[in-house]
């Protein structure tokens, strides 16, 4: 076990920001969360600053383990499912969120027929939610729908979800624009799903 100053390295913790930490004082009772954190900060490679747990405050904690997806799904302009990939922790609720990401393209679906003055935005904000799940959606100008699927309890920021939009959009229109992708057709390379994994990890 690495240590730092006579201190276990399990009671350090890597931030990834600048953030002046309050003091939470009952550290004892989230033990595995902690672990958890310390492993997924790590595995960012975010070592700006390290700070003990007790500077922590409970839900700068929390925004942690809140902020992941758990299933991602692109429609194409003609209602075709053509990528779905869901968290590998989550491989057995593949099926419900499916579901949800169906459900999610009717919801969004009825948005796009009510008449509107304003300009189109391509972030959609929440479309649907229910005990379990809840699903963000983005429609390109090419009427591609792009849904981000997140637990119901989740406490993602806006600005976090429209930056994974973005760089799905990106990484998606790099996807097109290759000459040997179909258009309209299933999204199966290896680099799109790596970095669909990085949104889950």
């Amino acid at each position: 076990m690495r240590q730092k100053d006579g201190m276990a390295a399990d009671t350090w913790l890597t931030s990834c920001s600048e953030k002046n930490w309050e003091r939470f004082e009952d550290r004892e009772k989230l033990g595995p969360l902690f672990a958890w954190v310390n492993c997924f900060c790590f595995r960012k490679r975010c070592h700006r600053q390290e700070f003990r747990f007790s500077n922590l405050v409970l839900s700068d904690l929390l925004h942690f383990v809140c902020i992941m997806a758990l299933a991602v799904a692109i429609f194409s302009k003609e209602k075709s499912l053509i990528f779905f990939q869901c968290s590998p922790e989550r491989i057995n609720e593949e099926t419900p969120l499916q579901m949800m990401a169906y459900s999610s393209l009717d919801v969004l679906d009825e948005r796009e027929k009510v008449p509107s003055n304003r300009p189109q935005e391509l972030f959609q904000g929440c479309l649907l939610s229910n005990n379990s799940y809840k699903t963000f959606g983005y429609l390109t100008n090419t009427l591609v729908k792009v849904f981000l699927i997140f637990a119901a309890d989740s406490t993602i920021r806006d600005q976090d979800i429209r930056a994974y939009f973005k760089q799905l959009h990106n990484q998606y229109s790099d996807e097109v624009a290759n000459p040997f992708y179909v258009p309209n057709t299933v999204i199966r390379t290896t680099r799109f799903r790596k970095f669909v994994n990085s949104i889950f990890a």
